[in-house]
Parts: C-alpha cells; structure tokens; sequence
C-alpha cells in the first residue's frame, strides 16, 4: 500500500485594521493571519486571495484597484505593493 501526502490548503481568518484620516495603509504580510495545521511542517503562505472589497476606500497592488477574488503574490506583499486608501 503506497499513501501519497496531500497538500490541504490554509485557513485564514477575519482582521480589522485601522487608518489614520487621509492616510495609505500598506499591508504587511502579517495583516494575513493563517494556520496551516493539516502540513507537516507547516507552509508558508504563497499568495492571498481578496475576496471581498470594502465599502469604501480602495485596496491597489501597484497603484492600480484591486478586484474581488484576485491573487497577491507574497513577493508583492513584502515590496509594500498592496495598500488601502481609504475613501476621501
């Protein structure tokens, strides 16, 4: 009997953050809190999924708007690409 490992993806979990008036927030990859406790070690994270947009404001990557259910790549986490500007 041969048993292959599976690759079982992270869980992620919900954050608040908070952003000075007039201010860009840029995100850092530990705003992305996940566990990946079914891996042995655990992974590192490749890349985020935003899944939904806030109200008001705007998350970019690069300068340009973010849509929901896009990638990040880390890479583009760590060179401080994502930001959120909130709403004027």
């Amino acid at each position: 009997m041969t048993v292959n490992s599976v690759n079982d993806g992270p869980s992620g979990t919900d954050a608040t953050l908070t952003v000075e008036k007039d201010g860009v927030y840029t995100f850092r990859l530990d705003d992305f809190e996940f566990t990946d406790v079914n891996d042995t070690p655990e992974d590192d994270p490749s890349r985020v999924r935003i899944t939904t947009l806030p109200s008001l404001g705007t998350i970019s990557l690069s300068g340009s708007p973010v849509s929901a259910g896009q990638y990040i790549l880390v890479e583009a986490i760590i060179n401080e690409d994502l930001t959120y500007t909130p709403a004027a």
